[in-house]
């Protein structure tokens, strides 16, 4: 009985070992590890706003800048700003409003066809993501009636939270240079 469980302890310590250096083993070896090394994004962002409200929204143009950091090959945190105009209108009833928007988040991103860790890169990446932020912004108007009695006039928004999420996908071009689209929708908290 006891040369059995010394043959087992020695088969058991020398298949740790064996674990341990297929670990340890060069690149070019036969372990290859599918998790991709720390990595950093920065994006330039460009798209079309538009504001679902009152009047019918029409699509305008927004731009903004990101860094994207990594966590593991699942999960990452992005934090970034956008600015956008837009514009909406009641041709009916000559009302019209332009709006000017600036915000900055932080979201928390979800890559869901990464959880199997056959592949090191995909060449699609498919992303769900949420996250908190603050925006501003400034609406122009036209016959359009306010709590006040007025129709024409400027209203600002005070610097207000938001809550954001969406989805996305991406296309690898290359190794450092990805290509995606995305969806975003945004409710910002508070009375404006």
């Amino acid at each position: 009985m006891t040369v059995r469980n010394l043959l087992l302890a020695v088969l058991f310590i020398s298949a740790t070992f064996g674990l341990t250096a297929q670990d340890a083993a060069a690149p070019g070896g036969t372990y290859r590890s599918f998790t991709p090394a720390d990595q950093w994004e920065l994006g330039v962002d460009l798209g079309v706003p538009f504001v679902a409200g009152d009047l019918d929204g029409k699509p305008g143009f927004g731009g903004g800048l990101h860094i994207r950091k990594s966590l593991d090959h699942i999960f990452s945190v992005r934090v970034g700003g956008l600015y956008a105009k837009t514009k909406s209108e009641d041709k009916d009833n000559n009302r019209n409003s332009e709006m000017s928007w600036a915000s900055g988040s932080a979201q928390l991103v979800v890559t869901v066809n990464n959880f199997r860790f056959n592949k090191p890169y995909r060449k699609l990446g498919v992303n769900v993501f949420a996250g908190l932020g603050v925006s501003k912004f400034t609406t122009d108007f036209t016959n359009v009636l306010q709590e006040d009695g007025s129709l024409n006039g400027t209203y600002k928004g005070d610097l207000s939270g938001m809550f954001e999420m969406g989805a996305g996908l991406s296309f690898r071009i290359s190794p450092k240079f990805n290509l995606g689209l995305e969806y975003t929708v945004m409710s910002v908290f508070g009375e404006g």
